[in-house]
């Protein structure tokens, strides 16, 4: 009985790692060929308790259920590069403007943003954007290039339930990206089985913070920006 308890364990703390062993185990608890009732059921109850988080390949800062710290998201998308945020105020002609090129109706006109810097050039820019999703709010931090294109997108906040936020994969569809007719869903993008409130609003926030940038660069001083190889 000893030895069959402690097989047990060791079986149920490798299970708890991985869906398909928590799968296994559960079949064996059932089946109990070589296990007491009593430690059957024990078992099969602790399985049904256990929520399988996401696997090893999304455990990446902007998998579901994960949040960003600002600092962290902007290392995320400029590595070895130094910012400077600002508040940005767009006039009402700018938000005319920017609301144009991305298609919408800005309802506000203030932003906060950041230039990203290496060896005292611009590599690129950050913007921070929050929005309703369904009922509630997120925050989203977009990075793009000097060329207007997007680097990185990154959640920093999401106040609606969890299995509404989209794992990393539906991100990684927007780098590259510039403000085009293919930064739309299921025209470029690829939407989410039961997140597409949510793929909606990030991809209009994309659209948003390329349009913002691009006025904010239309009515500044050109910047030393670093030429790419």
């Amino acid at each position: 009985m000893t030895q069959t308890v402690q097989w047990t364990n060791s079986m149920w703390a490798s299970a708890t790692r991985s869906k398909h062993a928590l799968q296994t185990l559960v079949a064996l608890a059932a089946l109990a060929g070589g296990l007491q009732a009593p430690l059957a059921a024990q078992v099969t109850a602790q399985a049904s308790a256990v929520r399988v988080g996401p696997k090893a390949s999304d455990t990446d800062p902007a998998s579901a259920g994960a949040r960003v710290a600002v600092d962290d998201a902007l290392r995320l998308a400029f590595p070895g590069a130094s910012f400077e945020k600002r508040t940005e105020y767009l006039s009402a002609e700018q938000r005319a403007k920017a609301g144009k090129l991305c298609g919408q109706t800005l309802e506000r006109g203030v932003f906060t943003t950041w230039i990203a810097k290496r060896d005292k050039q611009v590599v690129g820019f950050a913007l921070v954007d929050s929005h309703r999703v369904r009922a509630l709010s997120e925050t989203v931090l977009v990075a793009l290039d000097t060329g207007s294109h997007i680097v990185r997108i990154e959640v920093l906040a999401f106040d609606e339930p969890q299995e509404y936020l989209p794992r990393r994969a539906f991100y990684d569809q927007f780098e590259g990206r510039t403000l085009d007719r293919e930064l739309e869903l299921k025209r470029g993008l690829r939407s989410v089985l039961g997140a597409t409130l949510t793929a909606r609003a990030t991809t209009d926030c994309a659209r948003r913070a390329l349009a913002v940038q691009a006025v904010l660069q239309a009515s500044q001083p050109a910047a030393q920006v670093a030429s790419k190889p």
